[in-house]
């Protein structure tokens, strides 16, 4: 957050985005690690996580970013949840509110320049512009989102930008009476035109880089600019065993032994979010030394090779995701991104704040 808000500048806000459980990190460990440092409020993606997010934090500013049911719309009010529009139905819901919740209601209106997801086109100005000024309703802020901002190329990127600020000059509203926001980690690092007065870090704020594109551009302005991944995850063996050469380890049986050797159990599997593309591939670290998943991956299991591990006993610890072995590590072997591995955490598996 800190480094973040040195690059933006202090007329720049931050909106830490804590969706999905954070991106898998935890958003009760999250929200109490980021304590009191100076922030715009936080951001959501459903209502229903607003609801959670504001038993942790009572008071203070936090955006539903992309969905809400109609039947929870009153709640969400209540609350003091402040709730992205996208078009004529979600605002008419918000217009069919009582007077007195009406009022209350806090909207960004969120505007489509090309990513193609949820956002008011150009084609719908006229009508939003209409129902704007037909009906009182409380517009606090007005966003969008960028669809390439993590990759080399420019153009598109550049176009959205282009697309959102005519929009706005379209609209007729004045922004310097509203938050104005569009740029994720990305474009905040790489785009100084796309930080408007409010950006949403979501994976930079969790010490991963967006891409290695945005990586070699901003190290190329910022070389003292650093990102270290704050998650680590960790779990015990929980059986070693002895096996002769040539055993079969594992459903399929599609990893052999080749000599005596130890396989260790690691009570983890693609129910927790360890997943099976990792099967024969992923490693993991018991005492700093690599030991290699071997077999596939289970439901709530997977085994490793022990041979490079001095004496290793049950109960000792294993490092799946941290020194060693990283995000962007396992991200490469299933052909995904960091993002992923870290969201699909289950929300099960204890989050421990260590400072």
């Amino acid at each position: 957050m800190a480094q973040l808000q040195q690059l933006v500048g202090s007329q720049v806000q931050l909106m830490p985005i804590v969706k999905a459980n954070a991106y898998g990190h935890g958003v009760r460990q999250t929200v109490d690690a980021l304590g009191d440092l100076r922030r715009w409020g936080f951001g959501v993606a459903t209502g229903a996580e607003g609801l959670q997010l504001r038993t942790l934090q009572p008071h203070g500013r936090i955006l539903v970013l992309s969905s809400w049911q109609p039947a929870q719309l009153r709640q969400l009010v209540k609350a003091q949840l402040e709730l992205a529009v996208w078009d004529e139905v979600s605002l008419a819901a918000i217009q069919s509110l009582p007077q007195s919740l009406r009022r209350q209601a806090r909207v960004h209106l969120k505007l489509d320049t090309g990513t193609t997801r949820i956002g008011f086109q150009r084609s719908d100005l006229p009508v939003l512009y209409r129902r704007l000024a037909r009906q009182v309703i409380h517009v606090v802020g007005i966003f969008s989102h960028f669809a390439n901002a993590e990759e080399a190329g420019q153009t598109r990127t550049k176009q959205q930008l282009h697309n959102f600020t005519t929009l706005l000059d379209a609209l007729h509203i004045p922004l310097q009476e509203i938050d104005t926001h569009m740029a994720c980690t990305a474009a905040a690092m790489a785009y100084p035109g796309a930080r408007f007065g409010l950006i949403r870090p979501g994976m930079g704020l969790y010490g991963l880089w967006p891409s290695p594109q945005i990586q070699a551009r901003l190290r190329a302005t910022h070389p003292t600019f650093q990102l270290q991944p704050v998650l680590s995850w960790k779990s015990r063996l929980l059986q070693i065993k002895t096996v002769p050469a040539g055993t079969a380890v594992g459903y399929g049986s599609t990893w052999h032994a080749p000599r005596r050797m130890s396989v260790g159990v690691v009570p983890v599997g693609y129910a927790d979010g360890y997943d099976r593309h990792w099967s024969n591939a992923a490693w993991v670290t018991i005492a700093g030394k690599r030991a290699p998943v071997i077999g596939r991956v289970c439901m709530n299991m997977f085994m490793v090779d022990l041979r490079h591990i001095r004496r290793p006993r049950p109960g000792q610890e294993v490092t799946l995701l941290g020194p060693g072995i990283t995000a962007d590590t396992l991200a490469a072997l299933q052909g995904t991104i960091n993002y992923e591995v870290t969201t699909r955490l289950s929300p099960d598996i204890q989050r421990i704040l260590t400072r």
